[in-house]
């Protein structure tokens, strides 16, 4: 196992807390009790083996007593045993009981959660009632939603499938197309034999409901939406492919397949470490909540009516608490030796056999894939003097990001807009106009976008004044599509099909411009929706329609808005022209 491989398995262990395990043959029927385990008792067959075995009658509860050789009656002279199942005679009892004792030792359900115990995680056993509800109001939904792991057998009521296909094909859609959504790993735990049948059949039944299959893996891995949903079977099941015996797991050893197939799931440096930061804030949450007393309030109150006139102090809980989770994450950080291990590893994996160099002294570079991982993995110091004038050249990066694909999946857009914009999460929320917000506009049906990023400080752009006609004017800075060469500041936002460089540059007298706009009862300026699409728009004085397209990160708008004030504090003087233009590197 590599570095990166041991630390995603870490992640994975360190974040995995509450798995859900739904099975129909959990508790005993009569009394409704958990199946018991004792040594007492002759050695009985494990409900999770592949072929049932009649099991002896014995005594669940101190008014029902069992004969020695008969089950016990529900007064009609139907024969139960232990678990509620129909009896067979005293001889097929015996016979059952005979050939059970001549198979592998079972495991009960309390190994089961045994096992995930092990690893410090909370597994919880379900049984449902036949014909069970899977709908997102029942109790079983509500379940395994808010579960990190959920492991289903597929045989539940003898149904072959028929009742858990509407309660994954649920939980996919929940994953897919609700706000907010979790990531989860869905175990299907079977005797059937073939196990790609399951597979089969559970992509099927997706595609028939208009729900995206992203990804299939080796016939029994499916990733749909934030979903990952694995079959794997019960050993012991004659019949079963050769191919598919890997995909057995005991009872014992499905924690850790479990962790395994978790990390798999989160593979990469990136997610990885997601992964492990927000275990973390997990682990430490009871640290984070002790810093936030009841007895904090009244001094909170009284800072809240300081400031309320200029703005509320409830919206600047979100940051105090974001501050504690970011220190906790910090303290939790991969040290350096770890982390250059991780990097090494994962250069292994990338693909970089497209990557181009230029040619030094007229000769072509050999081993440029080698030579490329060597940078990635450690950087200019870790490149040979002879190769570090080519990984300095500035298309370099360029050549990188093609051969490693980005030109099809954007990847290296995808992370400069995740450093530089604040997600919105919640994409019906109506976006509020203010500092850092990044619209776009036309001045005619044909013409191409243009756009600005608003430089309103964040205290002017709350509590505004509504109705009455009110209007109130914002600042805007135009953004250029393109860099013309000189110093400016960089932003990647999401566009149609992609993503658009945009640069801030230029004199104040080309590129700054205000409207107005009249605030809604909140006291801010918020976007109209087009229709129902994910489109918002502002409505100006002077441009009716200024979609609204990206919110800076506050350091990253911060950045651009000081460049912006330097170019207002320029000094004119009288000067030598031939020094001015030294002094620029331009003679």
């Amino acid at each position: 196992m590599t570095t990166l491989e041991s630390f995603s398995r870490r992640a994975a262990k360190k974040y995995l807390q509450n798995i859900v395990f739904v099975d129909d043959e959990i508790y005993a029927h009569l009394s409704g009790k958990p199946v018991v385990d004792t040594e007492d008792l002759p050695s009985l067959k494990s409900p999770f083996l592949s072929v049932p075995a009649a099991i002896p009658a014995v005594a669940v509860s101190g008014d029902i007593e069992a004969p020695e050789d008969e089950g016990a009656t529900n007064g009609s002279g139907d024969v139960f045993n232990a678990v509620g199942q129909r009896g067979q005679d005293s001889a097929m009892a015996t016979a059952g009981s005979e050939a059970a004792r001549d198979e592998p030792v079972p495991y009960h359900p309390k190994r089961l959660v045994e096992s995930f115990a092990k690893e410090g995680m909370v597994c919880a056993l379900y049984e449902p009632v036949a014909n069970f509800a899977t709908d997102c109001n029942s109790d079983l939904f509500k379940l395994c939603e808010r579960a990190d792991v959920v492991i289903l057998d597929w045989d539940l009521f003898q149904e072959d499938g028929r009742n858990i296909l509407p309660l994954i094909q649920n939980l996919v859609d929940q994953s897919q197309n609700s706000v907010p959504h979790r990531s989860s790993l869905c175990v299907i735990y079977t005797t059937r034999p073939d196990l790609a049948r399951v597979a089969s059949a559970i992509y099927d039944h997706l595609q028939q409901k208009a729900l995206t299959v992203q990804d299939v893996h080796d016939r029994t891995t499916l990733v749909a939406g934030a979903t990952r949903i694995i079959v794997l079977g019960k050993p012991n099941v004659p019949g079963r492919p050769e191919e598919q015996k890997s995909l057995e797991v005991l009872e014992e050893n499905l924690a850790e397949r479990v962790i395994d197939e978790f990390a798999r799931m989160h593979s990469g440096i990136l997610p990885s470490y997601a992964l492990y930061g927000m275990a973390s804030v997990r682990h430490n949450s009871k640290k984070i909540l002790d810093k936030f007393h009841s007895d904090q309030d009244g001094p909170f109150l009284l800072h809240r009516a300081l400031l309320l006139e200029k703005e509320d102090a409830f919206e600047q809980l979100p940051e105090l608490i974001a501050e504690e989770v970011l220190a906790v994450m910090l303290d939790n950080q991969l040290d350096s030796a770890e982390a250059s291990k991780v990097a090494r590893d994962a250069c292994a994996k990338l693909n970089l056999s497209n990557v181009t160099w230029p040619a030094i002294d007229g000769k072509k570079q050999d081993e440029r894939e080698k030579i490329a991982r060597t940078y990635l993995g450690g950087g200019l110091e870790a490149a040979k003097s002879q190769h570090k004038v080519a990984v300095k050249d500035m298309q370099y990066p360029a050549r990188l990001h093609a051969s490693m694909g980005c030109d099809q999946t954007f990847a290296d857009k995808k992370l400069a807009a995740l450093f530089s914009l604040r997600t919105n999460y919640f994409e019906s929320d109506s976006p509020a106009l203010g500092f850092g917000t990044v619209v776009r506009w036309r001045t005619g049906d044909n013409l191409a976008f243009k756009y600005g990023l608003c430089l309103m400080p964040v205290c002017d752009s709350v509590r505004l004044k509504s109705g009455d006609n009110s209007r109130t004017s914002f600042p805007f800075w135009e953004l250029k599509t393109s860099n013309d060469g000189g110093t400016t500041r960089g932003i990647v936002v999401p566009i149609e099909n992609g993503y658009l460089e945009l640069f801030a540059s230029g004199k104040p007298r080309d590129m700054l411009w205000i409207d107005r706009f009249a605030p809604a009862t909140s006291g801010m300026v918020l976007a109209k929706q087009d229709g129902n699409s994910k489109t918002f728009y502002f409505i100006g004085d002077a441009i009716p329609r200024l979609e609204w397209v990206a919110q800076l990160k506050p350091s990253h708008a911060q950045r651009v808005a000081h460049d912006i004030g330097h170019s207002f504090s320029r000094v004119g003087v009288l000067e030598a022209e031939w020094l001015r233009l030294k002094t620029e590197g331009k003679s």
